[in-house]
């Protein structure tokens, strides 16, 4: 199981693989059935699993929706999202993200407040979240849910964290609040001038990414 397979469903984890296999062809007009025979599914499966991420993509930029040529064919040429944007979208509609982010953001979680928040059930919540539960495991970790947290080796848990975050942006998207933001770049500028690393570390966004994760961590 990928990354994407563990944090998404199987309609946005198919909308992930078509829109992946899309951007890796030449630009140009395709037909449904082309892109079908691409991804190994059926055409009407494919057919209803394109306008699905048409209105994915709609949400991110309305234009995007001329993916869909007049003719009904599709037309690579009007991909205008990139595939890490679209990555950090479907990924953050999923209860999964929601979990981590809610349960590191939040000042008291709890699987109940989370429950309401999301309009979900914690039956649901356990049954969505046990590919990313299992993988915890990896690590020695586990979930608590009286108080929802993440117990076990704190390193490996931010660790995990980091890579869970990470993996989800690609650094192309900050995914905490531009506050946030400013106050690991200032801490890191800070950490900066008293160790000299290379250029491509100075400039990575790991680095405030890091920052904020054990600056959230309870």
């Amino acid at each position: 199981m990928n990354f994407e397979q563990m944090m998404l469903n199987t309609r946005t984890y198919q909308y992930f693989r078509i829109y992946n296999t899309l951007i890796s062809m030449p630009q140009g007009n395709y037909s449904i059935n082309e892109v079908a025979q691409r991804v190994n599914l059926p055409y009407p499966k494919v057919y209803k699993l394109i306008q699905g991420l048409v209105g994915e993509l709609g949400q991110i930029k309305s234009a995007a929706a001329e993916l869909i040529a007049s003719t009904g064919s599709l037309d690579t040429s009007k991909l205008i999202i990139d595939l890490n944007t679209l990555r950090y979208h479907l990924i953050a509609n999923q209860l999964p993200y929601q979990v981590i982010y809610y349960l590191l953001t939040k000042s008291d979680p709890t699987i109940d407040d989370f429950c309401t928040q999301y309009h979900t059930s914690r039956a649901t919540v356990f049954r969505k979240i046990k590919p990313l539960n299992d993988q915890l495991h990896q690590f020695d970790l586990h979930f608590t849910f009286s108080r929802m947290n993440i117990l076990g080796d704190e390193r490996k848990t931010i660790l995990f964290l980091f890579c869970i975050f990470r993996l989800t942006t690609e650094g192309a998207i900050w995914p905490f609040s531009q506050s946030l933001f400013g106050l690991a770049t200032k801490a890191k500028n800070q950490f900066m001038q008293r160790i000299q690393v290379p250029p491509e570390f100075e400039n990575s966004e790991a680095f405030p990414l890091l920052i904020t994760i054990i600056g959230l961590r309870p």
